[in-house]
């Protein structure tokens, strides 16, 4: 069984690196230098974080509006509700162009 195992042997080329490892590299480079800006970046803050903003969440403005709900002008159309082809569709027959 011994003559079966390859570990350590001699014969085996050796792993190379290529350019993922390199790819690796960079990646590992650009992370330390992110770290490093956010923490120059959060030092900035200061220590003490501000207060809570006061909200209330009850008795305040109603949710009715205060004009009744209606449009102000009065619901209509501003050019009559009418469409200004007449409401026939562009083209001949089948929309096909005359």
């Amino acid at each position: 069984m011994a003559d079966t195992d390859t570990v350590g042997d001699p014969a085996q080329p050796k792993a190379r690196n290529d350019a993922y490892v390199g790819l690796l590299g960079i990646s590992l480079v650009a992370m330390i230098a992110s770290c490093a800006l956010l923490y120059l970046d959060y030092s900035k803050y200061p220590g003490n974080p501000p207060p809570p903003p006061n909200i209330s969440l009850g008795g305040g403005a109603s949710a009715e509006p205060q004009d009744g709900g209606q449009p102000k002008d009065g619901g209509q159309p501003k050019d009559g509700g009418q469409p200004k082809d007449g409401g026939q569709p562009k083209g001949g027959p089948q929309g096909q162009p005359q």
